[in-house]
């Protein structure tokens, strides 16, 4: 894996500028997550708990969780403020290391990566509770089905909200 010392001249000259290309915000909080169903769960909830748009963070979808430390480190090379959070699952966890272990000259690195829970095992998708679940896709949270359409249901799931559903707040307090 590259570092950001070998990426960022390698940038300057393909002539790549990564606010134009990955798509954060400068001046603004870039949170990065593992995938696309992370972000969006995140992006249904966001405007929820952070009514004011100004203060949300601008989110970035990665393709997986083992690229985040080089996300992360590549956004914050180029002069952004970004954040991650991951599931608290086996890459969730080494992403966490990476992270902390990059950043730790500058704040110990804890300020860079959270795991969405302290607890061991859960993932974005744990967020949210079983009622809503259920209230959303009809089944409960553990049916194997949601695990297959995991992409389809944050889709489902962020319309729905977007739509005026609003998750109770067993969901919005975790």
């Amino acid at each position: 894996v590259a570092s950001q010392e070998t990426l960022t001249p390698v940038c300057e000259v393909l002539g790549v500028d990564l606010k134009n290309n990955l798509g954060p915000v400068y001046g603004k909080k870039n949170l990065v997550s593992e995938g696309e169903t992370d972000a969006a769960y995140l992006g249904a909830i966001l405007p929820l708990l952070l009514p004011d748009e100004g203060k949300r963070p601008h989110l970035i979808a990665c393709t997986s969780g083992n690229n985040i430390h080089s996300v992360v480190s590549i956004l914050i090379a180029q002069g952004y403020d970004a954040r991650a959070i991951v599931d608290n699952d086996c890459t969730g966890r080494t992403e966490l290391k990476r992270v902390r272990k990059l950043f730790v000259d500058v704040d110990g690195g804890f300020n860079h990566v959270q795991p969405v829970s302290e607890v061991q095992g859960e993932s974005i998708e744990n967020l949210i509770s079983a009622s809503d679940y259920r209230e959303s896709f009809g089944v409960d949270p553990t049916n194997e089905e949601l695990k297959k359409s995991k992409a389809l249901k944050a889709r489902q799931f962020a319309e729905k909200v977007k739509s005026g559903w609003r998750p109770n707040e067993e969901t919005l307090e975790k």
